[in-house]
């Protein structure tokens, strides 16, 4: 109960109780929070035993030899006649890139690279994609300055494969004057996915 400490016509101070008895008990367990898992290989097939996931839990697949490398999966619940939970593919978290130094050969300045369309996007990709959808760099290792370009591109099927296939166009500076470049070169190759 509080106790008047003072009391005037104008003005009443109230002190605050002299005892406040909180009481404190602990909850019911709630739903624990979305786990993060990482693993070599796709999940279905490499996750521990001992790990049970729960809807809405992430793996990402650290296995840099695996056509799924660099993927994020999410446990989800599949409605179907019997529902069941499995992890599903969400997104890639590398951006689709390629890389190489390959061995190039140059007639008259020119060079035709061919390359399998699986090396650079996941296959579940290539359906969606034109020759538009690559940004192709090209780095040319010569003693001499080379200016270059890329012209020709194609998303193509050769033998059966999807392929990208360009021309890249040199010519070298030999200190007076520029001629078209010739012989076995290697050209550093940057492709991106736009």
């Amino acid at each position: 109960m509080s106790e008047v400490v003072l009391n005037t016509d104008d003005m009443i101070v109230v002190g605050g109780p002299a005892i406040i008895d909180l009481g404190l008990e602990v909850g019911a367990t709630g739903q624990r929070g979305s786990q993060i898992y990482a693993g070599y290989g796709e999940p279905n097939a490499n996750l521990s035993e001992s790990i049970t996931p729960e809807i809405n839990d992430l793996y990402i697949n650290a296995q840099s030899t695996s056509e799924e490398y660099s993927f994020l999966y999410q446990y989800q619940s599949i409605p179907n006649g019997n529902p069941t939970s499995q992890w599903v593919q969400i997104l890639k978290l590398q951006p689709t890139t390629y890389a190489k130094n390959d061995q190039a050969e140059f007639v008259d300045g020119v060079a035709e690279i061919i390359i399998a369309a699986s090396n650079i996007v996941n296959l579940t990709q290539t359906q969606n994609l034109s020759a538009d959808n690559f940004n192709i760099q090209c780095n040319i290792v010569n003693d001499n300055p080379v200016a270059s370009s890329i012209s020709l591109v194609q998303y193509t099927t050769v033998s059966g494969v999807l392929k990208l296939k360009f021309k890249v166009n040199a010519t070298e500076f030999d200190g007076s004057s520029w001629a078209n470049l010739d012989g076995t070169k290697s050209v550093h190759i940057l492709i991106t996915v736009v």
